[in-house]
């Protein structure tokens, strides 16, 4: 390599890319820190018995699900978190989500086969485009379970939703019974447990 070459690529290599990976890397350790010392700090506080801020809080099986009211692209009002009301399969997705899209069928098999058994199935899309996109997919692949268009995503941020889809059992009580982030595998043996002891 010519000593020309050579001054070119010792310049790119320091400048342009060792740089910007140093950078990064101190970036990306700084926020783990401020993730782990975060959390430490929230545990810590609840070892003390001391209030957490709500916006620190896992949202966990057991815990009252947040209200969340809404209606559905038929017009009708929902309402989730309340007491006396169906038990409820609520699912988190998007159109533009495969593995969403792949398990809408599960759904609909799960509203059919538990409708009478006073199951409540509700589909939350979260796309940020126009609801005639959500519309045209229901309609499309013949879903009948209850669906609602979240454009804001306001059930994302009640609900933590990190990923999706999400899905989430609400009892009759308004606690949250069973999540899962990814596909609705457990979800059936999950929802029979419920009705089991809810008939109890």
């Amino acid at each position: 390599m010519s000593p020309r070459r050579l001054q070119t690529w010792r310049w790119f290599s320091h400048r342009n890319v060792a740089r910007p990976l140093l950078l990064a890397t101190a970036l990306l350790t700084t926020i783990s820190a401020v993730a782990c010392n975060a959390k430490d700090h929230v545990k810590s506080m609840a070892e003390q018995g001391l209030p957490v801020p709500a916006k620190f809080k896992v949202i966990a099986v057991g815990d009252q699900a947040p209200l969340y009211e809404t209606s559905t692209l038929a017009g009708d009002s929902v309402h989730v978190g309340q007491t006396n009301q169906p038990v409820t399969v609520m699912n988190v997705w998007a159109t533009w989500c495969v593995s969403c899209r792949e398990e809408m069928h599960d759904l609909q098999q799960l509203q059919d086969d538990y409708k009478t058994k006073g199951v409540r199935v509700l589909g939350v899309s979260v796309d940020e485009s126009d609801v005639a996109r959500v519309r045209k997919f229901v309609e499309r692949e013949g879903l009948t379970f209850s669906m609602v268009h979240d454009q804001e995503g306001r059930v994302q941020q009640l609900y933590q939703v990190s990923g999706i889809p999400s899905t989430f059992i609400i009892g009759k009580d308004g606690r949250i019974l069973w999540k899962s982030i990814g596909n609705l595998h457990g979800v059936v043996d999950s929802l029979k447990r419920v009705l089991d002891g809810a008939a109890r």
